[in-house]
């Protein structure tokens, strides 16, 4: 049976209105070395935001500082080291009160293993550490609604093929999701989850090390960028989360469009107007 919004759900919309993200927003880059940050902070420029953006490229209390010195639209930490425990408690802290408030988070570490009191923000259960040879990485995944299913967040290619395996020694990580969270790209090899969106779309975490997946890595960072920045809850495109967009998933989903699918496992029901109902309260600043 199809699920049917309910009357405190209609008053909850109509009570409330979103509005999109900042045609000028406020972003965070942290990562200590230049070469770490390439591929990123080459989609950053490509994309006309380096204006808007504050890059930290020195260490994790220089980060911290920022992080409580303003409130920021969208914040990217994309480390290749793992942080000290008085540091990570912090960091998680702070984090958490930023994505709280309806701030974004694009987050890539390949020791995040070691980094456990991060994971609940992130919407993280578990990791794997990547080992050679390494596998693709491949959207899209699919399932009986949608075969050709792809997230907004990684839509501009099909996948990210490999250039080298010389960066290391530590390469990335399979990620286990955690409830709420689900996989946007997925490893060739096995089908584990490569990249995880969580938390009502407003967190993104790569398990993969950038850098050894070459020039595709851009377009998979602009596509991040694009969505953490998007409101994704805005249906009618009108800058706003309004009523009218609630009523338009329910019509999307009583139609079985795929569009409706913002749960992104090839398939309707409860989780995806679950997603889209935090996508409605949270998503949207």
């Amino acid at each position: 049976m199809k699920t049917r919004v309910t009357l405190t759900a209609l008053l909850l919309a109509l009570a409330s209105s979103h509005a999109r993200a900042q045609d000028d927003p406020e972003i965070l880059f942290s990562s200590p070395f230049s070469w770490d940050a390439a591929w990123i902070g080459t989609a950053i420029l490509g994309m006309g935001l380096g204006p808007h953006t504050t890059l930290i490229p020195q260490d994790g209390q220089d980060l911290l500082d920022q992080l409580r010195a303003q409130e920021w639209d969208l914040v990217i930490i994309r480390w290749r080291f793992a942080f000290g425990r008085g540091f990570e408690a912090d960091l998680a802290d702070e984090l958490e009160v930023h994505v709280q408030r309806g701030g974004k988070l694009m987050f890539s570490m390949a020791k995040i293993e070691q980094n456990p009191l991060l994971w609940d923000t992130l919407g993280i259960a578990g990791t794997e550490n990547l080992k050679l040879p390494f596998p693709q990485i491949r959207v899209p995944f699919g399932g009986p609604l949608t075969p050709e299913l792809r997230h907004p967040a990684f839509s501009s290619t099909f996948g990210m093929n490999l250039r080298d395996e010389t960066f290391g020694p530590d390469y990335g990580d399979r990620l286990t999701p955690a409830p709420g969270a689900f996989p946007i790209a997925l490893f060739e090899d096995d089908r584990a989850p490569a990249v995880i969106v969580s938390r009502a779309g407003r967190v993104i975490v790569a398990g993969q090390e950038w850098d050894n997946w070459g020039a595709s890595s851009i377009d998979a960072a602009e596509d991040h960028i694009r969505w953490l920045l998007s409101c994704p809850a805005d249906l009618d495109g009108d800058g706003e989360a309004t009523v009218f967009d609630f009523l338009e998933f329910q019509n999307l989903f009583d139609a079985s469009d795929p569009r409706a699918d913002v749960f992104f496992d090839g398939r309707l029901d409860l989780f995806d107007f679950l997603e889209f109902f935090n996508q409605f309260e949270h998503a949207c600043r």
